[in-house]
């Protein structure tokens, strides 16, 4: 299945929000933007390309009317919601099991902040209205500076944008609100992943659709066995969603393996840059370059073994003809 669903839809626009993201924190960092203005430029850069997304939308949809092929993604659109009691006790479970974690992010007593700064940070950058004026520790203007690499990653200014696009506060913003999107987010990579493992066609529909469901409850299970140690994905998810490392390993990866497995190296390309923008990898060379290295050698490997198991077999039904 190669056609885009709904599920890279979604995470490519979060892509794409990163990127734009990106590019106004360097101009504001170059230019000496104020963070109102950047603001601004990011807003009106999101709502073109909400104005296109929705262009593109509009007119796939019409072509495919025209044609008469409403089920181009392979699947009955009719026939993904759950049609039996199985289904409906599963998705019930991990409704449940999701509404639980979404309570634990806003209701625990606190995100696990030893040795991160970013709220620190986003409330400077509001207060100033610049982008590292003045340091978030002390309160002073910065004087040795901060390294390039850390400087050009932009999450401090996406959330500050954030903050004032919807005038929240900084904790807020960065404490509950980001980690919900990011829990959110993590759970459509998974079931990304879990339909290029358990694909939906036929009469096995039903036995697909629990399958995926099966997997995104021990998805959620995982999750809760791994807040023991703060270093695990589902500690960072549940306790620090707003990190960048959080984000790639809960997002970013499971959609890179749905992306390789389905063999869409372009999108799988974006995921490198995203990961730049977000961690601070060794000049953009981070877990998502090397998670596409070894899926690409995988599949050079697995295709040459089918080309000797091809050859063999020809070989052989030669060798009986000639007898």
């Amino acid at each position: 299945m190669k056609r885009n669903t709904w599920t890279d839809h979604l995470i490519l626009s979060e892509i794409v929000i990163i990127g734009l993201a990106e590019a106004v924190h360097l101009a504001g960092i170059v230019f000496g933007w104020t963070l109102q203005r950047c603001t601004m430029w990011l807003l009106g850069a999101v709502g073109i390309m909400c104005v296109l997304l929705a262009g593109v939308l509009v007119s796939k949809c019409l072509i495919l009317s025209k044609k008469g092929r409403r089920q181009e993604t392979g699947e009955d659109n009719r026939q993904m919601m759950p049609n039996d009691r199985a289904e409906w006790i599963l998705l019930l479970i991990f409704i449940v099991g999701l509404v639980l974690q979404l309570l634990f992010i806003w209701m625990a007593r606190g995100p696990y902040v030893d040795g991160d700064m970013m709220a620190e940070t986003v409330e400077s950058f509001l207060e100033t209205d610049h982008i590292y004026r003045r340091n978030p520790m002390t309160g002073q203007p910065y004087t040795t500076g901060i390294p390039s690499r850390l400087k050009i990653l932009c999450l401090p200014t996406l959330y500050c944008c954030l903050c004032r696009i919807f005038d929240s506060d900084a904790g807020i913003m960065v404490w509950r609100i980001v980690p919900t999107v990011t829990l959110f987010s993590s759970y459509v990579s998974f079931y990304a992943l879990a339909c290029c493992v358990f694909p939906v066609s036929g009469r096995n529909g039903a036995d697909g659709r629990k399958k995926r469901m099966c997997f995104l409850i021990v998805v959620s299970l995982l999750m809760w066995t791994e807040t023991y140690f703060y270093a695990l994905d589902g500690f960072q998810l549940l306790y620090c969603g707003w990190r960048g490392t959080a984000i790639r390993n809960g997002v970013l990866l499971p959609w890179l393996l749905a992306l390789c497995m389905r063999r869409k190296w372009l999108s799988a390309f974006l995921c490198i840059l995203a990961e730049a923008c977000m961690v601070w990898t060794f000049y953009g060379m981070g877990v998502c370059l090397l998670m596409i290295v070894g899926m690409a050698v995988a599949e050079g490997c697995n295709r040459e073994r089918s080309l000797k198991l091809t050859d063999s077999f020809w070989e052989a039904d030669s060798e009986e003809c000639t007898k």
